[in-house]
């Protein structure tokens, strides 16, 4: 497509949004020309420099999470005897989760996962979390990357991800999409493992079980850790049998 600036008339803009007005936390303004002007190649143009917006704004927000549990934890009093236990004891956790449930409206689990995606972000993943920041990956790429690099041990996890982020891009430069990556990445992660694939199925294979919660109206749910190969033959069945 042929590049063209973006428009210069007053009228081809949407008002710029003063952040400033509702919270002095954040501070500036941002502005965008009104799609119904733009080419194809601008509007192109625009989309990739509102994923650069969201990815910076993404960052700030792990960041600020980060942050949260941290004051929690200078600010909350040491737990009486008489009050309940949360979260294994971790009280700031527990209230960190509850406050960022209620600011954010989602649930406790969600919270829960957005700091623990937090706490590694900002501390032995900074590296991926810079990249969010810079507009170099998006949060997806992020999570795939964290998700892979948990599966290694802690001394290992932090090399895999500096790997993992030069695999982002293909070696046309491309950025892969979080499904291509989450491909690439596993077969990285299997060669990186200091254990082998045998040795860490038979350690899995010591913590299987199958574990039976009662559901309303008569029914109920199995949940089952198992190898892949019994797992498969089982759904296989009762899926045949319904």
């Amino acid at each position: 497509m042929r590049h063209q600036t973006a428009p210069e008339a007053d009228d081809a803009w949407v008002p710029a949004v003063a952040f400033a007005d509702g919270d002095p936390l954040l501070v500036g303004t941002v502005s965008f020309p009104l799609p119904s002007f733009l080419s194809a190649d601008q509007a192109l143009r625009l989309v990739a420099s509102a994923d650069r917006l969201i990815a910076w704004g993404t960052a700030m927000k792990t960041r600020a999470l980060a942050r949260v549990e941290e004051a929690v934890g200078e600010e909350t009093p040491v737990r009486r005897e008489e009050q309940p236990v949360r979260f294994g004891g971790d009280e700031a956790h527990a209230l960190a989760v509850t406050e960022v449930a209620t600011a954010c409206a989602v649930s406790e689990g969600s919270a829960a996962r957005s700091l623990n995606e937090a706490a590694e972000l900002t501390t032995s993943q900074w590296e991926v979390l810079e990249a969010v920041e810079e507009g170099k990956i998006s949060n997806g790429h992020a999570r795939t990357i964290l998700e892979q690099a948990r599966f290694l041990p802690a001394g290992h996890a932090e090399k895999f991800s500096r790997v993992a982020l030069q695999r982002t891009r293909t070696r046309h430069g491309r950025l892969r999409t979080a499904v291509e990556l989450r491909s690439c990445l596993r077969r990285l992660r299997e060669r990186l493992h200091p254990e082998s694939l045998a040795a860490r199925k038979a350690a899995a294979h010591r913590e299987r079980g199958v574990w039976f919660s009662p559901e309303p109206d008569g029914m109920c749910t199995l949940t089952a850790s198992l190898p892949a190969e019994v797992g498969l033959a089982i759904y296989g069945s009762t899926t045949t049998h319904g």
